[in-house]
């Protein structure tokens, strides 16, 4: 695998080896699903993307996603808090009795 730090983000170009799922960077990942960066970094934080696996970069410089391309076919997860969350549970607490 070739690791490139451009920007501040970390591309890689995988090595297609037989049998083996072709993967994809972040940004790529990212780009297809037509999503924000970081909304995509949230969403492989949660485990949200089959398949993906994060990585250590040497020395602890940082981390890495791969990601198999076959998780672009994944349905994009809803906005919002999850059900039962403390956020929603304080958002229904909003405005009070009058």
């Amino acid at each position: 695998m070739i690791l490139q730090f451009i920007a501040g983000r970390v591309t890689y170009a995988p090595m297609a080896k037989k049998g083996k799922v072709e993967m994809i960077s972040t940004s790529t990942f990212a780009e297809r699903m037509a999503v924000n960066y970081r909304t995509a970094l949230n969403w492989l934080r949660a485990g949200l993307v089959p398949g993906a696996v994060e990585h250590e970069l040497p020395g602890g410089a940082g981390n890495y996603w791969e990601i198999p391309v076959t998780a672009l076919e994944m349905e994009k997860p809803k906005p919002g808090p999850k059900k039962g969350s403390k956020r929603k549970a304080k958002a229904g607490k909003k405005g009070g009795n009058l």
